[in-house]
């Protein structure tokens, strides 16, 4: 597979006679969980099998040289190349048309802030990218960049890091060099996923706590609106905040409630009884200018509450508190769905029904619907029990992207014409061509090596 990556770099970019280190990080499918991570929810993601590529060769002429093999398809400046010492200092933005190669020469800056690369070593480095995975689809383009890209940087430059700390340290590019208000889910998906299981990761602040096999027949799917998702777009940021900002009122409404494995408060740990109790003593909406008033500061390093704004508090921290225990009820489903073949069948229609659950909540508390989403896990829920959908979900930071739809080849062993024909109708009502996910693959910590 890497040899076959490596002859779409453009002839004669690498020494023929140098060592070069090669990476892939997959897209991620995000099954239940979404974006409870950033308030220590339990994340149950699935790796799939389009990934992002990085090669990386040693030089020493002084450059950081950085080609994009997709970036000319996007409009976008195709080859960045700048002086190795840009990485040492403070951050400045790329041109607009040059933001992905930010996600790489993050990479350098990161791993040197870290104390993990000594700017000195670095005299010159040739890298190269290709990615099949889709930008703004949801399935995490940018993590499995950064992923493929600082795994490459570590075997090229000798670094040793273990995959947690790996995917830490891209989370800090995206929030620190990028400036994208990501949480971890992403790129520990990308970094520690294992082929056809479920990455069970509690997000306190990065715990993996195990992997889940999926039942026997029983398939995921991921298709593509082609609606452009950002995690740094506004609705998205507007929920994080508005998460954070009912955290800290509750942390004076209910002061001990939310403690976290890692000493921090979390709103998942609020139990959904203690919630309902509680929430109407939350305002249902809060004008920055009076949280800051008040509270002046809302806790999150990664979003800055607008003065000018008005914020869903009460919805925008209800939605992580009741995913954190759809979350936990999924997975429960899907071991006792495993273990118990007599009532296999109930337990995969509630689930299935949690993540219809989920999607609404994305919509209706946090905002973060499309009606373009919405119109797939319509056409999904359509076609049902009989055509063996369980479920349907928006996928990630919502906002378009990817629905994520889980299946039952039992019940239906043509399920892949089921998603073309979901697909079909979507662009007869929309006008948008649909992309359709199918498959598995292992993170990026299996599948770096050496050409």
């Amino acid at each position: 597979m890497m040899p076959a990556i490596l002859d779409k770099a453009p002839p004669d970019y690498f020494h023929p006679t140098v060592p070069i280190h090669a990476s892939r990080a997959p897209g991620r499918l995000d099954v239940m969980g979404g974006i409870s991570d950033y308030s220590g929810g339990l994340c149950l993601e699935w790796p799939l099998a389009c990934a992002t590529h990085c090669l990386v060769q040693k030089s020493d002429d002084g450059n950081l040289t950085i080609h994009s093999g997709n970036a000319e398809a996007e409009g976008w400046t195709t080859r960045i190349e700048i002086p190795v010492t840009a990485f040492t200092q403070p951050r400045t933005k790329a041109q607009s048309d040059a933001r992905w190669a930010d996600y790489v020469i993050g990479c350098f800056a990161i791993l040197q802030q870290a104390g993990k690369l000594d700017p000195g070593r670095v005299k010159g480095a040739r890298l190269f990218v290709w990615s099949d995975v889709p930008l703004g689809a949801g399935v995490s383009s940018s993590a499995s960049l950064e992923v493929a890209a600082m795994s490459a940087i570590c075997a090229a430059y000798e670094i040793q890091l273990e995959g947690a700390e790996l995917a830490r340290l891209c989370q800090r590019v995206e929030n620190e060099w990028v400036g994208a208000p990501c949480g971890i889910m992403d790129q520990m998906t990308v970094a520690l996923g294992r082929q056809g299981q479920l990455l069970r990761l509690l997000c306190q602040p990065d715990i993996v706590q195990g992997y889940e096999e999926l039942p026997e027949g029983i398939e995921l799917f991921g298709i593509n609106s082609n609606v452009k998702h950002s995690v740094g777009g506004s609705a998205y940021g507007k929920a994080r905040c508005g998460a954070f900002m009912g955290r800290r009122i509750m942390q004076d409404l209910a002061p001990g409630i939310m403690p976290g494995l890692d000493g921090t408060p979390h709103l998942a740990n609020i139990p959904s009884d203690i919630w309902r109790a509680l929430r109407e003593r939350v305002p249902e909406e809060l004008h920055g200018q009076e949280f800051l008033d008040y509270y002046a500061d809302h806790g999150d390093p990664n979003t800055i509450v607008d003065p000018h704004q008005t914020y869903r508090v009460r919805l925008a921290m209800e939605h992580p508190i009741y995913e954190a225990d759809r979350t936990f009820r999924f997975a429960r489903l899907l071991k006792s769905s495993r273990e118990n073949a007599a009532a296999r069948d109930p337990l995969l229609e509630a689930a299935g029904e949690l993540m219809i659950q989920s999607h609404f909540s994305y919509e209706h508390r946090c905002g973060l619907g499309s009606p373009e989403t919405d119109l797939m896990v319509q056409l999904a829920r359509e076609h049902g029990l009989t055509a063996g959908i369980l479920g349907a979900k928006i996928t990630g930071g919502g906002a378009g992207g990817t629905v994520a739809i889980l299946a039952d080849r039992r019940r239906n062993d043509h399920l892949e014409a089921t998603m073309r024909y979901i697909m079909e109708t979507y662009h007869d009502r929309t006008g948008l061509e649909a992309q359709l996910f199918v498959g598995s693959s292992d993170g990026a910590v299996a599948t770096t090596v050496k050409l």
